[in-house]
């Protein structure tokens, strides 16, 4: 591997951890302040990482130290997604949680209302 594609992976992999650091940072405020993360939010995070994943392979001994810094960096990246999806996911279940609970009260009030029409 020259300099020259070492020094070019380098420097994709610095722009790829700005986006997971933008992706995590306007996750976790979607978190908080409610709002919702999107299937494009995710689909955009996922095809990130697929960009992303080649660059964590490069062998060690043809890494630069600006390069394994950056590899570092992006590692620390992903272990903070990983707790972040944990909690994206928790909130997904609560969601679906209420929203079977609705279906569920929706469902029984259409018997009732039903059977009460019937009775009359």
């Amino acid at each position: 591997m020259t300099i020259a594609s070492v020094s070019g992976i380098t420097v994709e992999l610095r722009r790829s951890n700005a986006r997971l650091r933008t992706a995590l940072d306007l996750m976790t405020t979607q978190l908080s302040t409610a709002c919702s993360i999107t299937t494009n939010d995710l689909s955009e995070l996922h095809h990130e990482l697929d960009r992303t994943q080649h660059l964590l392979r490069l062998p060690a001994a043809s890494a630069t130290p600006g390069l394994r810094e950056e590899q570092r960096e992006c590692r620390r990246n992903l272990e903070a997604l990983q707790s972040l999806l944990a909690r994206v996911q928790s909130g997904m279940l609560m969601e679906r949680a209420r929203l079977d609970r609705d279906r569920n009260h929706l469902s029984a009030s259409a018997q009732w209302r039903s059977s009460v029409k019937a009775f009359l």
